[in-house]
């Protein structure tokens, strides 16, 4: 990929984390956490194709991948919080 396709995915990324950060701030964890898991729900389920067992296998896969890249957006963003003094 070119650095300005890079660079344009990371901008759509940021403007859209952007956009949705203001709907879940300042509600209850437990509400926000509901959110992203139903967020998460429906992006499995754009995910179809062969039988159901390779379907919930690459589903699983999938969820894997995803819980393994918000373990390592985990530093990041402890680190942003920090230096804007959001977080101690």
């Amino acid at each position: 990929m070119r650095k300005a396709q890079k660079l344009k995915r990371l901008n759509e990324h940021y403007a859209l984390v952007a956009a949705i950060r203001p709907h879940l701030a300042g509600h209850r964890p437990e509400l926000q956490s509901s959110v992203l898991a139903d967020l998460v729900a429906i992006w499995l389920c754009g995910h179809q194709g062969g039988t159901e067992d390779e379907l919930m296998e690459a589903r699983a896969e999938l969820l894997c991948q995803f819980l393994k890249l918000v373990m390592e957006l985990v530093p990041v963003n402890e680190q942003i919080l920090r230096e804007a003094r959001l977080l101690h």
